[in-house]
């Protein structure tokens, strides 16, 4: 019988810790639609996991047996070794993803809510293929009618010469490249260039052979596809623009205190010689631990700009004399800082300074 190299209670622990990390999100959309992912991920796995498990196991030969069946086994047997350090491997950089994220990494928590609104991964596609049905670029193929319409418009093929991108996917990039805080973003992931550019000579100057036209066409929409940035769902929307004024109710997440173990033995002491022997010279307070990113407190203020970010990333459907655009939001959603004293107040905090702020000396008669 095949011997896995994970037990499965190792993957129902990092299964059960990933999904606790998501209940401790800071925000209800990424706490919902993240233990959906999870969920979905594991499942998916598992499935194929089961699948090529059970059919491996019913082709293993007999242990006396000399066919040539069994090299093909072991070759077999290692791949789905390989295959579950694979997911072992990715299933705990989820789970410090999720981690850094509650601990209040600027960069993981960014990653996280950007997952989760669509900006990237997989629920981004989902909002692409939504936007392309919507604007009726996208057409269904209900009978064996469409389908032949749709091969005799392409001639068998999707990129062929004729072939133009979606109207909508290029207006959204051009938005998208118009978009000030895009362009501003470290990232060139969002910054792409919406005009299908092919030359029509090769190296040789000679014609671009049809084959290579097709590819370079096919390139460049899969670059697109991953490069926009379609529209939020308007409940999701309406719940960002919420959290960022203030009317939708946030609380930071509080964490459940660990409860210790009574067999755990308390700490014990090291004497200064018993310290420099087995962890050696020790170095005084440095900024090591925070050379890449530094934890930050979860509060209000921190998510908002967190939010803002989202916020100015997510187009808006406008409609036109000249027809439906899209465009980018540049203002600040949320409100603006105030003094946290009351009006009467304030003026003593400027006592005994002049308009230009030096400090007034009185005069002593």
């Amino acid at each position: 019988m095949l011997q896995l190299l994970v037990p499965p209670e190792a993957w129902r622990h990092m299964l059960r810790a990933t999904l606790r990390e998501c209940t401790y999100l800071p925000d209800p959309i990424a706490k919902t639609y993240m233990r959906q992912y999870v969920l979905h991920r594991y499942r998916a796995k598992a499935a194929v996991f089961d699948a090529k498990y059970q059919e491996l196991a019913q082709n293993l030969p007999m242990p006396q047996s000399t066919s040539p069946v069994a090299e093909n086994t072991s070759t077999s047997t290692s791949t789905s070794i390989e295959r579950q350090i694979r997911l072992r491997r990715s299933g705990r950089k989820l789970l410090r993803l999720l981690e850094h994220a509650n601990e209040g990494y600027k960069k993981a928590l960014e990653r996280v809510l950007m997952l989760s609104y669509g900006r990237i991964g997989v629920k981004q596609h989902k909002l692409y293929s939504a936007l392309l049905r919507d604007t009726g670029d996208a057409k269904q193929l209900n009978t064996n009618k469409d389908v032949e319409e749709i091969l005799a418009k392409n001639c068998g093929c999707r990129f062929n010469k004729d072939w133009q991108p979606p109207k909508v996917l290029v207006e959204v990039l051009k938005a998208q490249r118009n978009s000030p805080y895009v362009q501003v973003d470290r990232s060139t992931r969002f910054k792409f260039n919406p005009k299908l550019q092919i030359p029509t000579l090769n190296s040789w100057l000679k014609p671009m052979p049809e084959v290579r036209l097709r590819n370079l066409k096919r390139q460049w929409y899969n670059r697109a596809k991953s490069s926009v940035l379609p529209p939020l769902d308007p409940s999701e929307w309406d719940i960002l623009v919420g959290l960022l004024r203030g009317t939708v109710p946030w609380r930071p997440p509080v964490r459940r205190q660990k409860v210790p173990s009574p067999l755990t033995p308390p700490p014990t002491e090291l004497s200064p010689l018993e310290s420099f022997l087995l962890q050696g010279a020790q170095k005084g307070v440095t900024f090591d631990p925070y050379v890449d990113e530094r934890p930050h407190r979860i509060t209000r203020r921190f998510m908002v700009r967190v939010w803002e970010k989202i916020y100015h990333r997510s187009p808006l459907r406008v409609e036109t004399p000249q027809g439906i655009r899209y465009k980018f939001p540049t203002d600040r959603r949320s409100p603006p800082l105030t003094l946290a004293v009351r009006s009467e107040e304030a003026n003593c905090l400027f006592d005994g300074v002049d308009q230009y702020g030096r400090i007034v000396e009185s005069r002593t008669q």
